[in-house]
């Protein structure tokens, strides 16, 4: 609702933290179906704060890991499309050429230059191993994004 609004840019997990104790969010719903609120206010709230917690700490953990590619790009000039790809590999850390072509509106060959020039700064690995369809990843955002996923399930 508040992201709807305008609010908030973006929304915490909740249903991570509700997943965190599955028994207490089934004792909650049971107690609620049985007329009492408390129970589940009390397991929203508490999954509010996972959220919270986890979600900054995803979104500080992004934040170095781009930070840390930028200055890998150094070198790179600052119009390169190398540059506006950066950012995208948040939402989606395995890339393609064709993925970039559609995204970015941009060339073949432009998104195969750019794919290389990441990956000599360090910021992408080349994942086939092929001469033709290859995949690229960016190791540091699935470590950071697997991190999270463990944390929410050491929690549960």
């Amino acid at each position: 609702m508040l992201a709807g609004q305008g609010l908030m840019g973006t929304t915490a997990p909740v249903s991570a933290g509700l997943l965190t104790d599955l028994e207490a969010c089934t004792g909650a719903l049971t107690a609620f179906r049985a007329g009492d609120a408390r129970p589940i206010v009390e397991e929203f709230a508490r999954a509010a704060r996972f959220a919270a917690v986890t979600g900054t700490r995803l979104v500080d953990e992004l934040a170095a890991q781009l930070e840390a590619d930028r200055e890998r790009l150094a070198g790179v000039r600052r119009h390169a499309l190398a540059w506006r790809i950066l950012p995208l590999l948040v939402g989606q850390p395995i890339v393609n050429a064709a993925h970039l072509r559609e995204v970015l509106g941009v060339p073949a060959m432009s998104a195969q230059r750019a794919l290389a020039q990441l990956t000599e700064a360090g910021v992408l690995q080349e994942a086939t191993g092929r001469s033709r369809n290859r995949v690229w990843q960016h190791r540091g955002i699935l470590a950071v994004l697997d991190g999270c996923a463990e944390l929410v399930r050491r929690s549960t």
